[in-house]
């Protein structure tokens, strides 16, 4: 048995387990171009799902900014959306949505996403984003 055919006995079993781990599920999302609704004038954004599956929302420790709005400072919270390993297409600034998850605090949010892994052998995708809304 060569390294190359124990890497990748490893990475099976560690994407294996990781995804046990996984036990939210979310959902990524791109924005569209604006419809016009012709009956009521009324703009609205279109959304397309780039991908919907197991995930887990985590917050990392040292990953807060200060944020100055006109008076107003507020400190951002930047959280790790852990999905599987073989998630692509998705892009910075695409949205994710918590359709499932334990923790109450974190649902019904936003998270614009920030940051996007690259790798060869990745056990999971660990995508930067904070909460916009």
């Amino acid at each position: 048995m060569s390294l190359g055919d124990d890497v990748r006995e490893a990475l099976y079993d560690l994407r294996a387990q990781a995804l046990t781990l996984m036990a939210d599920v979310g959902r990524i999302e791109r924005a569209g171009a604006p419809v016009l609704d012709l009956t009521t004038g009324v703009s609205a954004g279109t959304r397309t799902t780039v991908h919907e599956g197991q995930c887990r929302l985590k917050m990392p420790t040292a990953a807060e900014s200060e944020r100055v709005f006109g008076d107003e400072q507020f400190t951002a919270t930047r959280f790790l959306a852990i999905f599987p390993h073989d998630v692509y297409g998705v892009h910075i600034d695409d949205t994710l949505r918590l359709l499932s998850t334990a923790d109450g605090d974190a649902a019904g949010f936003e998270y614009r996403i920030l940051t996007i892994p690259a790798g060869t052998d990745l056990v999971v995708k660990a995508f930067g984003c904070e909460a916009v809304a």
